[in-house]
């Protein structure tokens, strides 16, 4: 089902892996490669596949040709800086995106956020503000930018942070959701147990 055309997403998938020895996001977990599990997050939350932004570095043929397989109408972006920080693949991302556009911002190594919380973000963009999940009473990704934000992601030199443009938590608007996905980015071995553990229930019947 799509959703809000003036929304974009970018889902992260540049990285190396580094503490976890290797390339994550074409490792299986509980039946598909790790970045499908995302992806498949934000087009069923309401992103529409053909708004939707994929940065790849680190393995980047391969990721890309994972993606295009699950989602041709998906946009490849390459971040020749991906040994960098996340901020150069969320400023490859940014500048892909139209002005005066929100944009969805995913981390490709957390499978096990749900739809539902995709879908919860997606619908209070129009508040106009940087929209975020909270739980267990703390701030987690994916978030919303508000297009002033992505603006700045846009201008910003490749070393900054999204730390520092983002507005104080007091005047973002906070979404407190029940998805234990959202506080799991997939970094050691123990986080991919625990996330296969979170998916193998969710696909249960």
């Amino acid at each position: 089902m799509g959703v809000d055309p003036i929304l974009w997403a970018a889902v992260l998938a540049a990285g190396e892996g580094k503490r976890m020895g290797y390339g994550k996001m074409l490792r299986p977990i509980a039946g598909r490669a790790m970045l499908l599990w995302t992806l498949e997050a934000v087009v069923a939350g309401g992103v529409c596949e053909s708004s939707l932004i994929v940065v790849v570095g680190y393995d980047g043929e391969e990721v890309a040709d994972l993606v295009y397989s699950a989602f041709p109408k998906a946009a490849i972006a390459v971040n020749p800086d991906y040994h960098r920080e996340m901020f150069s693949s969320i400023k490859v991302a940014a500048e892909r995106v139209p002005s005066a556009t929100p944009l969805l911002l995913a981390l490709g190594d957390q499978p096990a956020v749900s739809p539902k919380t995709v879908g919860r973000l997606v619908s209070e963009v129009i508040c106009g503000k940087v929209v975020q999940p909270v739980y267990e009473g703390k701030a987690h990704h994916p978030l919303i930018l508000s297009p002033h934000i992505v603006d700045a992601v846009k201008s910003s030199p490749v070393y900054g942070t999204l730390r520092e443009l983002l507005p104080p938590l007091s005047e973002r608007h906070l979404v407190v959701v029940d998805d234990p996905g959202v506080a799991l980015d997939v970094d050691t071995e123990e986080d991919l147990k625990r996330a296969e553990s979170i998916l193998a229930s969710r696909v249960q019947p």
